[in-house]
C-alpha cells in the first residue's frame, strides 16, 4: 500500500528548493511514499524557470509535480467572486 502526500510551498527558491529535497529524501527512505508536489506560479519568469529545471532534474518515479495556473487576481476578478458569495 502506498502512502500519498501532497507538498504546497510558497513560490520561493528556499521554500522549493527544501521543498523538494525533502521529498526526494521521504521517497529514498520509504519507497511506500509517493509525493505530489504542486507548483505554484510566481511573477518572475527567472524562479518558474529555475522550478521547472529542478523539478525536471527529480529522477524519482515517486514524485510527481503538478503546475498549477496563476491565479488571475484583477479587481473585476475579485469583485465577480465575492458577488457570487
Amino acid at each position: 500500500m502506498k502512502n500519498e502526500l501532497v507538498f504546497v510551498a510558497a513560490p520561493g527558491r528556499g521554500h522549493i528548493v527544501s521543498e523538494i529535497e525533502f521529498a526526494k529524501r521521504l521517497s529514498e527512505v520509504d519507497r511506500g511514499i509517493s509525493v505530489t508536489v504542486l507548483l505554484m506560479k510566481s511573477s518572475s519568469l527567472d524562479l518558474d524557470s529555475f522550478i521547472q529545471e529542478l523539478a525536471a532534474s527529480v529522477s524519482s518515479s515517486n514524485i510527481q509535480f503538478i503546475s498549477l495556473p496563476k491565479v488571475d487576481r484583477t479587481e473585476e476578478h475579485t469583485t465577480e467572486i465575492q458577488s457570487q458569495i
